[in-house]
């Protein structure tokens, strides 16, 4: 139908004259249209108000100068960034932002430097959060990588096998409840 998925999937629904909303476009709605689309969702979120590249009753197009990929565009801007943005994008507090600060170039979070060696805490799915060392080379074009420690019978040693991965740009992260010891 439009963008996404059940049940937010974004689509431009043509504005009848009785106020109606109906997402296609037919001879009976050419009829009963007023020249233009609204932006809106399955779950009932409405956004704004765009001109409709469709047919009058007359059967000629209501704006024959219109750049319809680009109006469309426009409208599915407005669905990502006003509706679906909020629902799923990571809070600006909670991802790796770079900046300088004193000591050069580094990421921060939540407004805090993160220096090498850093423990984290990264987002898994429902809600599960494990901790992470943080590590970057301070190349701006490289992503940080993060080292996870797996379970072993010699943890409490310090001796535990470490996977290592890329931190993805959207991975959530945050400041460990209690200050960390070398654990990693």
């Amino acid at each position: 139908m439009g963008w996404g998925d059940p049940p937010h999937e974004g689509y431009e629904a043509r504005l009848l004259r009785d106020g109606r909303l109906v997402g296609v476009s037919s001879a009976d709605t050419d009829r009963e249209s007023t020249g233009y689309v609204r932006v809106v969702c399955t779950c009932g979120w409405r956004g704004g108000r765009y001109r409709d590249p469709g047919l009058n009753p007359d059967g000629r197009r209501w704006w024959p100068d219109l750049d319809a990929e680009a109006e469309s565009d426009a409208a599915f801007r407005e669905w990502r960034r006003e509706h679906m943005a909020p629902l799923v994008d990571p809070d600006p507090d909670s991802v790796l932002t770079l900046g300088s600060d004193a000591g050069g170039l580094r990421h921060f979070l939540a407004g805090q430097p993160v220096h090498a060696g850093t423990y984290l805490e990264l987002r898994l799915p429902d809600d599960r959060w494990v901790l992470i060392r943080y590590e970057w080379s301070w190349d701006p074009t490289v992503r940080p990588r993060a080292y996870l420690a797996l379970g072993a019978r010699g943890e409490a040693l310090g001796y535990a096998e470490l996977v290592e991965f890329t931190l993805p740009e959207r991975a959530e992260l945050r400041w460990p409840a209690e200050p960390m010891g070398r654990r990693l």
